[in-house]
């Protein structure tokens, strides 16, 4: 019986992994386990890649590296396990590469503009492959506030996250591997007391 494996179906890495670690825990009540094998390949290339997995108590582990495979690959993978009694179970699976960082679009308020505890700073972010996002909200070089969105959604923070004056304010979205980007910072000048705005 297969626990905890990694990569599971439907993972992805970021393009350039060098140190992977391949692992899965392992467990025959009856026999045993005898030992894990883990094979991967481009999805039907037919060019099989093949890792015997080192044993720690039931955890089955190898650090391999991915780092040759691009955006938008995806690799067949299967851990097979055989037990000491001659009887093999299997794992397969399909996991994503990912290299391209998401695309962050500031689009209220205007730049220089005045905005008062009412407003939103609003933003449109994409990605490639990730079906959703989290989304910083960066005030002066700090993060405010934080959001996860899905992909191709707009988003919005209330300008509360933010004291009364002039800020630097910007958007972080991180995408599922970790690959981020922020938009063209903007300027804006938050009144909260005195006449509305």
């Amino acid at each position: 019986v297969f626990t905890n494996q990694r990569p599971m179906d439907g993972n992805y890495i970021a393009a350039g992994t060098n140190n992977y670690v391949v692992q899965t825990d392992a467990a025959d009540t009856e026999t045993g386990v005898d030992y894990v094998e883990f094979s991967y390949q481009v999805c039907n290339s037919g060019n099989e890649s093949k890792l015997a997995l080192s044993k720690i108590n039931n955890t089955h582990s190898k650090t391999t590296s991915l780092a040759e495979y691009s955006d938008g690959t995806y690799l067949c993978f299967t851990f097979k396990g055989f037990s000491n009694g001659g009887a093999a179970s299997m794992y397969t699976g399909r996991l994503g590469v990912d290299g391209i960082p998401p695309a962050v679009t500031l689009t209220n308020p205007a730049n220089g503009a005045m905005i008062n505890a009412n407003s939103f700073f609003q933003f449109n972010a994409t990605d490639n492959l990730a079906p959703s996002l989290r989304c910083d909200l960066i005030i002066d070089g700090k993060a405010a506030a934080n959001v996860t969105l899905q992909n191709g959604k707009e988003g919005s923070f209330a300008a509360t996250n933010a004291s009364e004056g002039i800020h630097t304010w910007n958007v972080l979205c991180t995408d599922m591997v970790g690959l981020g980007a922020t938009g063209t910072a903007r300027h804006a000048l938050l009144r909260t007391r005195g006449r509305p705005v």
